[in-house]
């Protein structure tokens, strides 16, 4: 089983690998649509995958905001939701 994969400007488009846990980002960009494409390889859900770690070495996220539960359906998380995986708390 592959345990690291690492790449420089390659897994941007078109690589799909689900089971993804952890994403370094370690490259700026201004382009929030490459952004999201780096950060989705962690995120995409998969079967048994309960969460995703991202790690941003250089600061992006505080240049492109992802959305949330919250901006995607206008309303609230409930506090008791957070054991919850996304689905069940939807």
């Amino acid at each position: 089983d592959v345990q690291v994969l690492t790449n420089c400007m390659v897994l941007t488009e078109g690589f799909d690998a689900p089971h993804t846990s952890c994403a370094v980002i370690a490259r700026p960009t201004k382009s929030p649509g490459l952004y999201v494409q780096m950060v989705g390889r962690a995120l995409r859900p998969a079967p048994g995958k309960r969460d995703a770690l991202l790690l941003d070495v250089l600061g992006a996220s505080t240049r492109h905001k992802l959305a949330s539960m919250v901006d995607l359906t206008s309303r609230e998380i409930s506090e008791h939701a957070t054991s919850k995986s996304l689905r069940e708390a939807a």
